[in-house]
């Protein structure tokens, strides 16, 4: 992200629910529309197996599923709060709202409040246009279309809940929400658990920072004197309370099993370093090393360098947060569609001309995919399987396009700097939150 030091404000105060008038109208545009798809289509086998999910959750609930070796179609491998949300699902469906609308409507909600929390993000950090355009890419990035509107997974309502934590903590000083925030993301997926030491870190940073003795927003049970850092814990333990908890006392050998043990082994791994390894004949005990302890290297790379880059500037969190998504897409062993979604919109939290190519590329990509899995007609079902070698190579700009978003994060921090302090956002923008919504 190429910044000034300092930008100035736009002089409308633009808040999370009073956005730019052409950001709110494709905002509603894009939600009207997804809802649209969601009500008419089925969407993927993904949906097939949230249904045989759903089900067995309705059968034996949301905590004893986890004692079932497979609940439905497959081994149920999800954090406790999907357990509790596939039983809102169940509720919807007896009052006939259609299962696959059901399923897809937190990611599309997630998708709306994506694109006004990256132009927050970005507005006090970028030029207005730029913050304006990028909250516009977000709106009408086709991988967030695809994924939350039809394909039918919860990475969207996963990431958009990474990117609203950064930005409770960072901009608007709300370390409790932003806990809640965090809590809520990783009780959907285990992948937050990523970004968690970059939010630690910032937190230890804010409330040590000078910024700290100024006024601050107070969430509920906040003290004037509590760290940031403690409070941010305090905002993560309701949920680690009601929903964890309860899990690991009556189910933990399972969820143990399932959820923490698993690692997507039981898919073709056919994306990026993996599949270029393979298709050059890299003996299998090596690709068995990367795609098994290998992964926990690959893991603690991309937690610990970007929370490592801002120890002296949490300021620079949004950004970090984009390099922490972006690099763990470009060395994962693993893929999945839904995956590219974690970072459809943090990469504008980097830079926007790696991010916006990205999204062009990415997104022809997946209408090609998507298109074939269709059978070539009208999207309804995609049956999506084993990629065929065309289709892998389909899917390698797409890996590629990564790179750039990856350098630019890098060459953001790295990059060698006349002023002591990085210059992502000005200290005073952020020191005193009465001017940020």
């Amino acid at each position: 992200m190429t910044t000034p030091s300092k930008v100035a404000e736009p002089a409308e105060q633009h808040t999370l629910f009073r956005p730019p008038v052409l950001l709110g109208v494709a905002v509603l545009v894009v939600l009207l529309g997804e809802l649209i798809v969601a009500w008419f289509t089925e969407g993927t086998p993904d949906v097939d197996i949230w249904r045989s999910f759903a089900s067995t959750a309705d059968r034996v609930g949301p905590i004893d599923i986890y004692s079932l070796d497979t609940a439905g179609l497959m081994v149920y491998n999800h954090p406790p709060l999907i357990g509790w949300w596939l039983q809102v699902v169940n509720a919807g469906t007896s009052l006939g709202l259609p299962f696959g609308f059901m399923i897809r409507l937190p990611s599309i909600v997630a998708h709306a409040f994506t694109a006004l929390i990256v132009f927050q993000l970005l507005r006090v950090r970028v030029a207005p246009k730029i913050a304006l355009w990028s909250g516009l890419l977000v709106s009408f990035s086709p991988v967030l279309l695809i994924i939350a509107g039809f394909h039918g997974n919860n990475d969207p309502a996963m990431a958009a809940l990474m990117i609203a934590s950064v930005w409770l903590l960072v901009d608007r000083r709300a370390p409790v929400w932003a806990g809640l925030a965090f809590s809520l993301a990783i009780s959907i997926k285990i992948v937050p658990v990523i970004v968690l030491p970059l939010l630690l870190v910032a937190a230890w940073a804010l409330g040590r920072g000078p910024s700290s003795t100024k006024s601050v927003n107070k969430g509920p049970f906040l003290t004037s004197n509590a760290s940031v850092l403690v409070r941010f814990v305090v905002g993560a333990l309701p949920v680690a309370v009601l929903l964890w908890v309860p899990v690991l006392g009556m189910a933990g050998k399972g969820f143990f099993e399932h959820v923490l043990g698993y690692n997507g082994s039981g898919f073709p791994r056919q994306w990026g370093p993996y599949k270029f390894a393979e298709s050059l004949h890299v003996p299998g005990r090596l690709l068995e090393l990367y795609s098994g302890p290998g992964t926990y290297l690959v893991l603690a790379l991309c937690a610990l360098l970007p929370a490592w880059l801002i120890r002296r500037s949490p300021e620079r969190a949004p950004a970090a947060l984009g390099l922490c998504l972006t690099l763990f897409l470009l060395v994962s062993p693993g893929w999945a569609p839904q995956y590219t979604s974690w970072i459809a919109a943090a990469v504008f939290l980097i830079e926007f001309w790696t991010a916006a190519t990205f999204t062009v590329v990415a997104g022809l990509v997946y209408a090609v995919l998507y298109t074939q899995w269709a059978g070539n007609k009208l999207w309804d079902y995609a049956y999506i399987t084993t990629l065929t070698k065309t289709q892998m190579a389909i899917l390698v700009p797409a890996w590629l396009a990564v790179i750039p978003c990856v350098a630019a994060g890098l060459w953001l921090f790295l990059r060698p700097t006349r002023s002591p302090a990085p210059a992502t956002m000005s200290s005073s923008t952020v020191a005193d939150p009465q001017g940020i919504p």
